[in-house]
């Protein structure tokens, strides 16, 4: 069988076991309540007093030992459960989000219910009940790990609902840092959302059309840079004839020979990204990085310029292309200390602390001034005497330095005159 007609062949088998693999569920069915119901009874009567206790440790401690008993149980599909359905309650009245969850995946992974869709009603449900901030900050907390698990499932639609009711849940808490974080996720989520259907619409292109050039291309881009199945992809792309991305995805599958091979793919794939933003484009620059850190020898004279020079341009497009998604980590270590800010000629705003809703306060000649901070491009933007007047802190090298913006006569001070220290 030529290349051709084995790359054909293995587009129409994948077709076919993503469509198969779908209707399969071999989980249990979820048992009627009326089997259930003699066993609810007899753990709500064993662990009443617990249960109406105002101590969390102690309804954390019965949960603990449900679940133990729930892992136990094999051979009754309702007993177990029961067990994990009022541990799951104990667990939501203690407010212990994070082994809530925990229980709402184990139910999802034995019995045939819509996990995401258990896992959403677990936010909802809760947050609809907690009357304080920072409860509802603490079920937030837990949201994160939900969407990234979604994610790495390729349950995008139900990653971006999670997220879209984050965002929604947030705004009782004013939490900028968080509210940062979701809209980062969300326009991610979004693109990923859209990649799946372009990818659906493909695969459902080749069962009738095994050799459409753009359904090929739009597959095989979706198995190596989001599903991250290379081999797949790769093998795809390379029956793409009249693309460039076939040769690529050719010399990408031969290139295990020597330095001069491995540079060469790389250098393809960066060339084939210029110009291109999003999902996509980080992914096929990420390969080309993968490739050049893995360098099976140590590159010397032109290799070596050549290699530096392509990581030193992925390195610049990642920062571009992240200008406007500023890190979780440096917001939180913005709120996490009390700052001076020092300029050269040593004039001090004393005792700066910014605030997770969005505020922030310092002490300046003999007074304590409250102000506002937001997100802007690459770090916050303080205003620290008036609407017109304002900081700009961002990360540079391990400092936190800033720009002072006057906008009455535009003036923009070197980024080394001021900055943060602790």
């Amino acid at each position: 069988m030529s290349f051709g007609r084995k790359c054909i062949f293995l587009i129409v088998t994948i077709v076919q076991l993503h469509g198969e693999a779908l209707g399969q569920d071999n989980r249990l069915p979820v048992p009627l309540e009326r089997e259930q119901a003699k066993y609810l009874a007899q753990i709500e009567n064993e662990f009443a007093a617990e249960a109406s206790s105002g101590s969390n440790e102690l309804k954390v401690d019965v949960v603990r030992k449900l679940m133990i008993a729930a892992r136990d149980t094999t051979q009754d599909s309702a007993l177990r459960y029961a067990l994990l359905s009022q541990s799951l309650l104990l667990a939501e009245s203690a407010a212990d989000f994070k082994l809530g969850l925990e229980i709402v995946r184990q139910l999802g992974e034995t019995y045939q219910v819509d996990r995401w869709a258990s896992i959403e009603d677990f936010f909802d449900r809760n947050s609809r009940r907690l009357k304080s901030t920072q409860q509802l900050e603490s079920l937030l907390k837990e949201l994160g790990p939900s969407v990234a698990a979604a994610v790495s499932e390729l349950a995008f639609e139900e990653a971006d609902d999670l997220v879209s009711l984050g965002q929604k849940l947030n705004r009782r808490t004013g939490n900028k840092l968080r509210a940062n974080w979701f809209d980062q996720k969300r326009k991610r989520v979004k693109e990923l959302v859209k990649l799946r259907q372009q990818f659906d619409r493909a695969s459902e292109k080749l069962k009738s059309e095994p050799n459409h050039l753009n359904s090929k291309i739009k597959s095989g881009l979706y198995y190596c840079f989001v599903t991250n199945d290379l081999e797949t992809g790769l093998s795809i792309l390379a029956s793409c004839t009249g693309d460039n991305l076939a040769q690529i995805a050719q010399q990408d599958l031969g290139a295990n020979v020597n330095a001069e091979q491995i540079l060469a793919v790389a250098e393809a794939w960066v060339v084939n990204a210029r110009n291109e933003t999003g999902h996509i484009a980080e992914g096929k620059r990420s390969r080309s990085k993968k490739l050049l850190l893995a360098l099976p020898e140590k590159l010397t004279g032109l290799k070596k310029l050549v290699a530096d020079k392509l990581l030193n341009e992925i390195k610049t497009t990642e920062a571009n292309e992240n200008g406007n998604n500023l890190s979780d980590d440096f917001l939180n270590h913005i709120c996490s200390h009390t700052w001076q800010v020092e300029w050269k000629d040593n004039r001090l705003y004393r005792d700066l602390v910014f605030k997770a809703d969005g505020s922030a306060t310092y002490f300046s000649q003999g007074n304590t001034h409250h102000k506002k901070w937001s997100v802007y491009r690459t770090g916050i933007r303080f205003f620290s005497t008036s609407k017109t007047q304002y900081y700009h802190f961002f990360p540079v090298n391990g400092e936190i330095v800033a720009t002072h913006n006057n906008q009455d006569d535009g003036r923009i001070f070197d980024s080394s005159s001021c900055r943060l220290v602790k």
